[in-house]
């Protein structure tokens, strides 16, 4: 019993449904042909004209321009410019120094040789026998005469003999005991070496 209430108010209710959509559908179709059906209002537009306007008149004739003439560009060189990095500098030569000048010449002393005492030869003492067997002759002597004038007797050579012994031993013997007027060097008595010749002649015995 409670089946067939509730079936019957479902076929109810589904037919109520579509009694409302029908009715929404049909006044959608109605004003749909009512607004096909109003009638077209068409208006036409006329073409407005455009006016032309007349063209131009043509340029004047008039004379060409003369002809432009541009002044030549000038060119600026720019003498200051840095070198590259890369150039290599060379600096020129050294000048060579004068040579130095040269040392003042040394001045050698002004020396003087030994002299004989007095400004005169002494004869030397005459051997006897000599004398008596008529030896004469000379004899050149070397020696070292001391800075006070005496020779030095441990020095003394005979360098050239007179031909005969004696008379050689006697002018040892008396240039040992002679003195000289010493050398001097800028007038300072120095020592000096010295050769000197002793003369033995009869005529001077």
């Amino acid at each position: 019993m409670f089946s067939q209430r509730r079936f019957i108010g479902l076929v109810l209710a589904v037919l109520l449904h579509v009694l409302a959509i029908y009715g929404l559908v049909s006044g959608l179709a109605r004003a749909v042909v009512e607004r096909a059906l109003a009638p077209i209002e068409t208006e036409i537009i006329e073409e407005q004209q455009v006016e032309e306007e007349p063209p131009p008149p043509p340029p004047p004739d008039l004379p060409p321009p003369p002809p432009v003439v541009l002044p030549p560009p000038v060119v600026v060189v720019e003498t200051n410019m840095a070198p590259p990095t890369n150039v290599i500098t060379v600096s020129p030569p050294r000048p060579t120094p004068p040579p130095p000048a040269p040392p003042p010449p040394v001045r050698e002393p002004l020396c003087e040789k030994p002299k004989e005492r007095g400004g005169r030869k002494q004869p030397p003492p005459y051997p006897s026998t000599s004398k008596r067997l008529g030896e004469e002759g000379s004899a050149d002597l070397s020696f070292t005469v001391a800075a006070d004038g005496s020779v030095n007797d441990e020095g003394i050579t005979v360098i050239k003999s007179s031909g005969f012994p004696r008379l050689d031993d006697a002018a040892v013997r008396f240039v040992r005991r002679y003195r000289f007027q010493p050398a001097k060097c800028d007038g300072v008595p120095v020592e000096r070496k010295h050769e000197y010749r002793v003369t033995f002649r009869l005529e001077d015995a």
